[in-house]
């Protein structure tokens, strides 16, 4: 039986030039000419979305996710929801949109999940390695790499045989080049090439046609490389060879420390998986959780989550509100046989590497089917302390009966006693209110000109003359607050505290527009 001639580069042409995927070049055409111009508005990049019902109803969706609008402010119209996304990221958000719309209509294969979560994750990693560039220039290499990788994605979901062929010879594992030479042993063409000369048929211009020019000098070229090299290398593991390998690309092309740059492949990696889940296909969020999932050591992190299961969080509890609370310190001791009591350490530094860890294994709960609240904000307080850096944190929420708002949860060198309470007057006063206006920690100093003897109060019971204090809201109204001191040392909390105690922060707020909506 004689065996059939491949396509080659212009059959596989003639199969893709005129596939949905060739829209993509108007929408990036036009969304290019808008928000390059200094006089376009929301407005008018609205219009040009409402030509597609779909978009519009996803970046409506997307305009009111955690991530773009944390204060839960409804949006209802496609141009407030630009706005919240920002427009510079709209492009990068638009096409991502149509390239998730396009291969999941017709109920995804996992090999087609695969590949979309590739494609996004990559795109996530270049970007972040281009974070000293301004965000245009960082949202172009975004759209390359995802541009890059269309072509196998069209190839995978075409139900060819060929194309059915090289989608099983393929892993997740596969690097870029082993690809190329797999396409050119089965299709007959390399990816590069036929994505190139696709490009080009297409009219999509922009560094995407760059990346196939050998002459071409970009930097950022570089960085689409490394992102699609650091998502294969995720998939190893951070204690990998390959990610070990790559990592030190990636080192030298920032600038930046080992520390620093693992950091920012982590967080490209959780802020994939966070745009994904944005989209709602559940089999495309389950390819990416099981893909990307955070394996690392989390011994302290997990114990927290585990000690937390089980058990619930609530202001209604019964408290002794008529008491006079006092601060009952539970210090980390070691007990002599002589019945003393000898305390271990006064203060501690904070630890970008727990901090790092707590707030990926805070994203993790966040994107879970069944969000845990209690286990939540325990292991939040967990980052204050041990990554921040704080001495001594809490959790008080208000209770409804008694009008007060009561120590539910504490960490730190010592505790804050669940006794502790304070009336919710304290709602009245400037800081407070500022607090709920701006979102913003704020530092409270007794006897500052901005000292308020509601606040005083706070002080008072605590036993400090400085504290960090964050308003927790749902639906507009104050519901508790997080409170952080280093009682211990006596130091000063200055703004790099304040930073990263915000870091934190942020992802409170985020769990409290999941559970406002699940209400």
């Amino acid at each position: 039986m004689r065996e059939q001639k491949q396509k080659g580069l212009h059959g596989w042409i003639r199969l893709l030039e005129g596939s949905q995927a060739a829209t993509l070049a108007g929408l990036l055409k036009e969304l290019d000419r808008l928000t390059a111009s200094d006089d376009s508005s929301a407005i008018q990049l609205g219009e040009v979305l409402r030509k597609d019902a779909s978009l519009t109803s996803h970046i409506i969706r997307i305009g009111n996710s955690i991530q773009f609008n944390p204060s839960s402010t409804p949006v209802t119209t496609v141009s407030r929801a630009i706005i919240n996304i920002g427009f510079k990221h709209i492009r990068s958000v638009c096409l991502a949109v149509k390239v998730l719309e396009l291969f999941s209509m017709n109920n995804a294969s996992d090999q087609v999940a695969d590949r979309l979560v590739t494609g996004l994750h990559s795109s996530f990693q270049a970007r972040a390695l281009c974070s000293r560039l301004n965000e245009t220039e960082r949202e172009e290499v975004f759209i390359a790499c995802l541009l890059s990788q269309l072509v196998e994605l069209l190839i995978v979901s075409s139900c060819d045989p060929e194309g059915n062929l090289y989608a099983s010879k393929v892993e997740a594992s596969t690097t870029t080049e082993e690809r190329n030479i797999i396409a050119n042993n089965v299709l007959g063409t390399r990816l590069d090439t036929l994505s190139k000369t696709l490009m080009k048929r297409w009219q999509i211009d922009g560094l995407i046609n760059d990346l196939y020019n050998p002459r071409a000098v970009d930097q950022r070229l570089k960085a689409i490389v490394l992102g699609q090299d650091a998502c294969e290398a995720v998939e190893s593991g951070e204690d990998s060879r390959v990610f070990k390998s790559v990592l030190k690309k990636m080192v030298a092309y920032t600038g930046k420390t080992g520390v620093h740059v693992k950091s920012d492949v982590r967080a490209a990696r959780y802020e994939a998986l966070l745009a994904i889940k944005e989209f709602d296909d559940q089999k495309i969020i389950t390819c990416a959780q099981r893909r990307l999932s955070d394996n690392s050591d989390s011994s302290e992190v997990d114990a927290v989550q585990q000690s937390s299961e089980g058990s619930g969080l609530s202001a209604e509890d019964d408290v002794n509100a008529d008491s006079d609370p006092q601060i009952i310190l539970q210090n980390d001791t070691n007990e002599s046989d002589s019945g003393l009591v000898k305390q271990v350490k006064t203060h501690h530094d904070f630890d970008a590497q727990k901090q790092l860890h707590v707030s990926q294994k805070l994203t993790e709960m966040l994107l879970a089917n069944e969000f845990e609240m209690n286990g939540f904000f325990r292991l939040l307080l967990r980052g204050v302390y041990y990554g921040a850096g704080f001495e001594r944190c809490a959790l008080l929420l208000k209770n409804t009966t008694t009008h007060r708002y009561v120590c539910k949860l504490s960490d730190g060198i010592s505790k804050i006693s669940s006794n502790v309470s304070v009336t919710q007057e304290i709602e009245q006063s400037a800081s407070f209110e500022q607090a709920m206006v701006s979102e913003k920690a704020f530092i409270f100093k007794v006897g500052d000109a901005d000292s308020d003897k509601k606040l005083d109060a706070l002080a008072f019971k605590t036993g400090v003359e400085t504290c960090l204090v964050a308003v927790l809201k749902s639906q507009f109204k104050p519901i508790g607050f997080l409170y952080a001191d280093l009682y211990e040392s006596k130091r000063e909390i200055d703004t790099a505290y304040v930073e990263r105690f915000n870091q934190l922060y942020v992802q409170s707020k985020l769990a409290l527009n999941i559970i406002g909506k699940k209400s």
